[in-house]
């Protein structure tokens, strides 16, 4: 192995804005369940059952706390061997993604923008291909022979590309 990254959402703004998400919902649902379930008044027109709106509250705060788990344990591991360019992003990708040296015809550290050029962070796919990033705007962009694009998100983009350029260029000297 000749290069290995791992990177995890860990910005500060994501977790605030998921945090005063949750927040605004359950406060919401709790204000909801304390009218109707203490207070006896049934919510909206046509008012959900107090079984409905426990089950909801239930339903609403596994599938949050789902989601929480999901991203906290989220993690882009980067490999370069003497092979291949090595992807897998856990826990959307049940195996790591490779991709053969001998495909790859250009490989370039670059800044991007993850908004603009691709939707936002994670697995995406935009004008300029698919994407797997995690956070910030620099990544090595990689090109196949034929002609598709991968970005792959990275802390060290300058370090991964030279160590692809490396093991390429150890490649063809065999």
């Amino acid at each position: 192995m000749v290069y290995e990254e791992e990177q995890r959402f860990r910005q500060r703004w994501l977790w605030l804005l998921i945090g005063g998400t949750f927040t605004a919902v359950f406060g919401l649902l709790a204000w909801m369940a304390y009218q109707q379930l203490l207070l006896g008044h049934p919510m909206g027109h046509h008012p959900m059952s107090d079984r409905g709106l426990g089950l909801l509250i239930v339903g609403i705060g596994a599938l949050d706390l789902g989601i929480l788990v999901m991203l906290w344990t989220a993690c882009l591991r980067v490999v370069v061997d003497a092979q291949a360019v090595r992807v897998r992003f856990r826990p959307f990708h049940r195996k790591e993604r490779v991709f053969p040296l001998a495909e790859i015809t250009l490989a370039e550290a670059i800044t991007y923008r993850p908004i603009a050029e691709y939707g936002g962070w994670g697995i995406r796919r935009g004008r300029a291909g698919w994407a797997y990033n995690v956070s910030g705007n620099r990544g090595v962009r990689l090109t196949f022979h034929d002609a598709k694009r991968l970005l792959i998100g990275s802390a060290r983009a300058d370090e991964l590309a030279r160590a692809i350029h490396q093991v390429s260029a150890a490649r063809r000297w065999e």
